[in-house]
């Protein structure tokens, strides 16, 4: 650098989606309605992150956050259960924010929270969320930290850092290195905990844990919870309180579900037949975006190029691409360059999307939370959407064992 000129940061910048705005008088389904008019400034919320919380878009507090916050405000550790797309995010990026907002003046050149996703999409989006809402808020800076992008300038990042968000594996390696200091860590939330509780990620979580303040608050958030997971994130906790906002309809109301069958004859095989079936489904049903979910990156992929050479502007996302490529796909279809996002389940949980309003199961996920999840792409925060799913013959008792569980 020359003389006199002061050296950058490198930077993980937010995503479109933090500039995105919901519109408040727009009709919204029970999901999200509050019977009574209250607004984030009458629950309490100060100025400073008012500000941020209002230009997101976010009028009034949604069921899950009327009736999570007064718990995380107090500091308790929480078990929080609701639908995808109800308002999760928003209720932990208030309670971290308000938390920090105190504790800074006292450590300001430490992070204070932690914030733990189980994909790099989600760590992302939720670093998007926390950089929208805290932008009038003096000397708080959230960063990301995942997999794929340059360990050497996570270090840096960590300067002046008050939120840490990321996944598993690289936030162990931080601490592995010595470069994360635990100890002034005393707020942690883990997103998606049902996926975090999996043995997939469970020792890293344990390991992570096991670095911080006995004395922090942990909070733990999902749409989906069985009761050995819901053991397990117990264990990590101290006398955590269980906040669920229960509903007669497991899955989103404003999304209408459907079924279509694929005939496979001689010499078809089910994938060729179940195209077929989508190319017809995508030329008669109105939709501004879609994510049609496969079970393999090959699937994925070969439809992507058929849709593109059918005039569909499509792009395909999994987990072997390069971070850079999975990053520049996802910021392609927020600002609607792309009309159908072709994903394995990378994207099923946690990713919002504004305009998509249509979900596609070419491929039946492995298990009914994985189905939740999937359809609950669309018809978030209380909007409308509609979700397909694909079969033969031979898979509507796997269809109906999921409809079922």
């Amino acid at each position: 650098r020359q003389e006199g000129q002061e050296e950058t940061m490198p930077r993980l910048q937010p995503s479109s989606y933090s500039q995105r705005s919901f519109d408040a008088h727009a009709e919204r389904t029970a999901d999200v309605a509050v019977s009574e008019q209250v607004s984030f400034k009458d629950i309490g919320v100060k100025p400073d992150l008012l500000r941020g919380v209002e230009a997101f878009g976010m009028a009034r507090p949604s069921p899950v956050q009327l009736k999570a916050l007064p718990s995380l405000r107090s500091g308790a550790d929480a078990i929080v259960q609701a639908k995808s797309g109800t308002g999760k995010t928003g209720a932990f990026a208030i309670a971290v924010l308000e938390a920090v907002a105190v504790g800074g003046e006292r450590r300001r050149d430490k992070p204070q929270a932690l914030v733990l996703a189980p994909t790099r999409e989600v760590a992302l989006q939720i670093f998007d969320v926390f950089s929208a809402l805290s932008l009038h808020m003096r000397g708080v800076r959230a960063e990301a930290f995942i997999g794929g992008l340059p360990f050497a300038e996570d270090q840096a990042r960590l300067e002046g850092c008050t939120i840490v968000i990321g996944t598993p594996g690289r936030v162990l390696a931080l601490f592995n290195a010595g470069v994360l200091d635990g100890s002034s860590l005393r707020t942690v939330v883990l997103d998606e905990a049902d996926s975090l509780c999996s043995s997939s990620f469970a020792s890293d979580i344990t390991h992570i844990l096991s670095k911080l303040s006995k004395n922090r608050q942990t909070m733990a958030f999902s749409a989906t919870f069985d009761a050995d997971m819901k053991a397990r994130v117990e264990g990590w906790m101290r006398r955590p309180k269980h906040i669920t906002v229960k509903s007669q309809q497991i899955s989103l109301i404003g999304v209408k579900q459907y079924v279509c069958i694929a005939k496979v004859e001689e010499k078809k095989e089910a994938f060729n037949a179940k195209v077929e079936v989508l190319e017809s489904v995508l030329a008669h049903n109105a939709f501004h975006q879609c994510f049609v979910f496969c079970n393999s990156r090959w699937n994925s992929d070969d439809l992507c190029a058929y849709l593109n050479k059918k005039g569909w502007p499509a792009a395909s996302i999994a987990g072997n691409m390069l971070q850079e490529e999975r990053m520049r796909v996802m910021e392609a279809f927020r600002r609607f360059q792309i009309r159908i996002l072709v994903s394995t389940d990378l994207t099923a949980r946690g990713v919002d999307v504004e305009r998509v309003n249509f979900v596609v199961n070419l491929d039946l996920p492995y298990d009914q939370a994985t189905y939740m999840h999937r359809v609950g792409r669309t018809g978030r925060f209380g909007t409308f959407g509609t979700a397909i799913s694909i079969v033969t013959e031979d898979e509507k008792s796997k269809l109906d064992s999921i409809a079922a569980a």
